[in-house]
């Protein structure tokens, strides 16, 4: 604020200077001719990125956010070929990603585990518009996320051999643009994913690689303070994660070579996420401007962002879910009992049956007496439930009770009789 008063006074008083100086108003001596005669002061040197762009690097660490992990990695800004007001890079990294802390999941529910590692590339192309003060750019790349999965605290009770946590890779191609003049810098971008975009994560959640389409808002009050707002809305996880969602990110640089900051954002699937980052590497100072603009010239051979994969998971049996079309069908007879001829008779009953108590035992009658009524099962289990444990269960829910049929049974026995109590 005090900034902007002192340019004002600046501009006002420089004003008044400028003013012409009416005949009679003032009186003063003819001076010399050479004191008329003055230098023109000289103008900043337009930018020429032959000259000032130069292969960077940094290294940075960033804590888990809204659907991304907790990494640390290295990245490279590479120039291809150069002309006065344009270059042709790339732009890559790759990073470490590390487990999960604080029993948060990252992903929702399901913790991340152990460490993997991930990369991803942008080929870019910048160019300055003929006076140099506002810088266009296009790029667009490819990113890879392997992720090795937990024990979901809900479920910390289970044995692994029946949760069996899976290690699941996603992937997605990212598109980008951008603006930035003196003042400001518009970035849109894309995150699409492809191939297996979602998968089973253990017996109860499955994860999904989400869509994502934003648009970041950048303001740099000096070379200090640089803050953003951003709207993004997200998309995947079979719709369970589709919504709008704000970021807003403040970045600290109190050398040339080293930057730090927060970023938080908001989403009804994730709702609030805090994240911290750090970055140390090559110098790319503003003070000394070498041309008209320096932010502009920043922001030449500037780091690209977003490029990770965001990944959101939920309940194979939530509620909600248990009513959605097709998800019993996608999510519990194929993944369950894999391997398995998915369309007989016997599979159908057990992955319904399995689907059904869930939703019984979490109060949700009308999803179970739905999906019971479809597959024709709700006498027979209303009356025969106990000869559910009996059937020889394939899939990892199989192996988990031929390894421990005791402990199989009680929890059976113990669900379906939670599940009785409702229909009472």
């Amino acid at each position: 604020m005090q900034k902007h008063l002192l340019f004002g006074c600046f501009f006002s008083f420089a004003s008044l200077l400028s003013t012409p100086v009416l005949a009679g108003d003032l009186k003063q001596d003819a001076l010399p001719d050479d004191h008329l005669t003055s230098t023109p002061a000289s103008e900043p040197e337009p930018i020429d990125i032959r000259k000032t762009t130069k292969f960077r690097w940094n290294v940075f660490s960033k804590s888990q956010g809204a659907g991304t992990p907790n990494q640390a990695g290295g990245q490279v800004f590479i120039p291809i070929s150069t002309t006065r007001k344009s270059i042709f890079f790339l732009d890559a990294l790759a990073t470490a990603d590390f487990g999960d802390a604080l029993s948060t999941s990252s992903i929702v529910n399901t913790p991340v585990e152990g460490t993997t590692f991930s990369t991803s590339s942008r080929i870019g192309y910048r160019w300055l518009n003929d006076n140099g003060d506002i810088l266009f750019g296009v790029n667009a790349g490819y990113d890879s996320r392997p992720i090795s999965t937990g024990i979901p605290s809900r479920y910390s009770w289970a044995p692994r051999s029946l949760l069996q946590p899976q290690d699941v890779f996603f992937q997605q191609i990212a598109f980008g643009a951008e603006l930035v003049t003196n003042n400001i810098a518009i970035k849109p971008y894309a995150l699409v994913p492809v191939g297996k975009t979602e998968d089973v994560l253990n017996l109860f959640y499955s994860g999904g690689a989400l869509d994502t389409y934003g648009i970041d808002i950048e303001h740099s009050f000096d070379e200090l303070l640089t803050a953003s707002i951003g709207y993004y809305y997200q998309q995947g996880d079979l719709t369970y994660a589709n919504g709008s969602g704000l970021k807003s990110t403040i970045a600290i640089n109190p050398a040339g070579s080293f930057s730090m900051g927060v970023e938080y954002t908001y989403d009804p699937a994730f709702e609030g996420r805090l994240l911290g980052f750090l970055r140390v590497g090559t110098p790319q100072s503003k003070k000394a401007p070498l041309s008209i603009d320096s932010a502009v010239q920043f922001a030449v051979s500037d780091f690209i962002d977003n490029r990770i994969v965001r990944v959101h998971d939920c309940h194979h049996w939530d509620a909600f879910l248990c009513k959605a079309e097709g998800w019993g069908k996608h999510h519990i007879i194929s993944p369950l009992v894999g391997g398995v001829h998915t369309g007989g008779e016997w599979v159908k009953m057990v992955g319904y049956e399995i689907m059904a108590f869930k939703c019984a035992s979490d109060g949700n009658w009308v999803c179970a007496n739905n999906l019971l009524e479809e597959a024709g099962l709700k006498n027979q289990w209303l009356k025969n439930y106990k000869k559910f444990t009996e059937v020889p269960f394939v899939g990892p829910l199989g192996q988990f009770c031929a390894s421990d049929p005791d402990t199989c049974i009680e929890v059976m026995h113990t669900t379906f009789d939670v599940a009785l109590e409702g229909w009472e």
